[in-house]
């Protein structure tokens, strides 16, 4: 995993309530340090390794997006 992915999934998986977490990407890069560009690129790439399901895409008047944060596998067997 890249550094920004890791940042992005550990906000998740700390912010976890029964298996979900309700973060806004603008919450996610303030909290991180990154920009709200690179939280996006992170969360498509977490997503694609299949470390992070979306459940919700939140919006405008759509309030905040819902993620489901999967464990990483041991050994970086996920790359």
């Amino acid at each position: 995993l890249t550094r920004s992915e890791l940042l992005v999934w550990l906000v998740l998986y700390r912010d976890c309530r029964d298996g979900i977490a309700r973060t806004g990407q603008t919450d996610i890069a303030r909290r991180t340090g990154l920009s709200p560009r690179m939280v996006r690129y992170a969360l498509r790439r977490l997503a694609g390794r299949g470390l992070l399901t979306v459940v919700h895409r939140g919006g405008l008047n759509r309030g905040p997006s819902i993620y489901r944060p999967r464990g990483i596998p041991p050994d970086g067997q996920g790359q």
